[in-house]
């Protein structure tokens, strides 16, 4: 088996956001699901020397494009004892050479930088108090190896652990389900925006879920629906939904853009640009749109088209963070 061994510092989430020690992961996102995949990158991962990956050699074809897949990709951190614990692992990942960097349309990430990328199926990050798991003698930031028969200990710990997860990946089940109680139809989305507020995702789901079910020509419940599913960078499912909101009402401008965004965020930067532009024709004075579509023209490589329109959009909301940030990507770089 190939396994790769990373230490990293200790977090509750490793999501960019909530963690107890307020550090940014290198990569935005190390544990978060980002449609349908995971990526991964800290300090010492720019680059990974793949011979050195157990199971791996010269002689071996396994190496191809800078790249070795199949790799079991095992999470440390040292707590707060200073014990190197085991904090999850991806399954099945691919692991590159040398760093990758994407730019995206992402405003908290508009560079995705990884040296390993897995699918969220099969990933895990353990609760905190589920990091009981010490392993002795690795060294960080990377190690290739262990002592064999202390790696099928750890193996068969990762091939039984039955527990908790931190990392949220919803379910087909939890994106099917449908709410059991009866009520009127304005209900259900106060009942939802109760759940919401624990961020019991898959509850508010249900409620939408009965409201579709019951008002299957209504918008309301499409909508609210794949912006839960948009906000948890389930792109994929999201755009299927707003795609249902279009067919019904034409004149749904959020939907175009919703529609746009994602696109762009999935990388289909040719197709997202109509969306923009049936949106931005309508609400021409939404800047925030306008520098996003700015952003589209850059990494198309439109450099003249991007600077007209982000110079325009500064000029007029220079205030917004995400305009500012694009501004600076296009103008200042």
């Amino acid at each position: 088996m190939k396994i790769l061994f990373v230490t990293t510092d200790w977090m509750k989430y490793y999501v960019g956001e909530g963690d107890e020690e307020k550090v940014v992961p290198l990569c935005g996102y190390n544990f978060q699901n980002v449609n349908g995949l995971y990526y991964g990158y800290g300090a010492g991962l720019e680059k990974i020397n793949l011979e050195k990956l157990e199971g791996v050699n010269e002689e071996t074809i396994e190496i191809e494009d800078d790249q070795v897949k199949d790799v079991l990709v095992v999470w440390l951190a040292p707590n707060r004892k200073g014990e190197t614990c085991v904090i999850g692992w991806y399954k099945n990942a691919t692991v590159y050479s040398d760093a990758m960097t994407e730019l995206t349309l992402d405003s908290e990430q508009f560079e995705k930088t990884y040296t390993i990328v897995a699918a969220s199926k099969g990933s895990i990050l353990l609760p905190v108090e589920e990091r009981s798991y010490v392993v002795e003698g690795l060294e960080a930031p990377l190690a290739y190896h262990m002592e064999e028969a202390k790696r099928a200990e750890l193996l068969s710990y990762i091939h039984n652990y039955a527990g908790d997860c931190m990392n949220l990946v919803l379910k087909e089940k939890e994106l099917t389900g449908v709410l059991s109680i009866n009520m009127d139809y304005e209900r259900y989305f106060y009942k939802a925006d109760e759940f919401l507020a624990k961020d019991a995702y898959a509850k508010a789901i249900r409620c939408f879920n009965r409201a579709i079910q019951e008002e299957p020509n209504e918008t309301l419940g499409y909508e609210c629906k794949a912006s839960i599913l948009l906000s948890l960078k389930m792109y994929d499912e999201a755009l299927e939904l707003y795609k249902k909101v279009v067919a019904l009402d034409e004149s749904n401008d959020l939907a175009y853009y919703c529609i746009g965004l994602i696109l762009g965020l999935k990388g289909m930067y040719d197709d997202a640009l109509p969306y923009f532009d049936q949106y931005l024709e309508r609400r021409s004075q939404d800047y925030h749109v306008v520098a996003e579509r700015a952003y589209i023209y850059f990494v198309q490589g439109n450099k003249a088209k991007a600077e007209e329109a982000i110079e325009m959009a500064y000029k007029n909301e220079r205030e917004n963070p995400v305009v500012t940030q694009i501004y600076k990507r296009i103008v200042q770089k």
